[in-house]
């Protein structure tokens, strides 16, 4: 199964949108996938469901850290190496959505009970989020098969 495919089953099996993306490309790197949703545990919803940068997005760079990091042993070149990568992940991610916050995604504030409401009816986490899940998790793979 590849890496956005399982992403996209976690995510629906009720891991929050960071957690999702980070966990496939945590074990490859001997990180549990219960430490990886531990470490993930507070990005969902934008950090905290306060709604800023989208969860599959935090969960995208962690997951970009913890394997261009095991790849590059000089901690600077690991450094420059992921701040490249996610830019590239960044530009991709907006080029397919549009937008990085959580709230601009959603459209609505999950932190009052209309929004709560509003993302229930119109099945927010699955035509927005999950999407958001799978491609954050594609994006990158796909950086990460690229030669170094």
């Amino acid at each position: 199964m590849s890496k956005a495919a399982s992403a996209e089953q976690l995510f629906r099996d009720h891991a929050n949108c960071a957690q999702a993306v980070l966990i496939p490309f945590a074990a490859d790197h001997g990180v549990s996938s219960t430490t990886a949703s531990d470490i993930a545990a507070g990005f969902g919803g934008g950090m905290a469901r306060l709604q800023g940068t989208c969860g599959a997005i935090t969960g995208a760079c962690m997951a970009l850290g913890i394997t261009i990091g095991a790849r590059e042993p000089d901690a600077t070149k690991a450094k420059d190496a992921t701040t490249a990568a996610f830019r590239e992940f960044q530009k991709r991610f907006v080029g397919l959505h549009g937008e990085t916050t959580c709230r601009s995604l959603l459209k609505v504030d999950l932190n009052t009970e209309e929004g709560r409401a509003a993302h229930a009816q119109h099945k927010l986490r699955e035509t927005i989020c999950t999407p958001c899940v799978r491609d954050a998790a594609q994006i990158v793979e796909d950086l990460l098969a690229q030669p170094v």
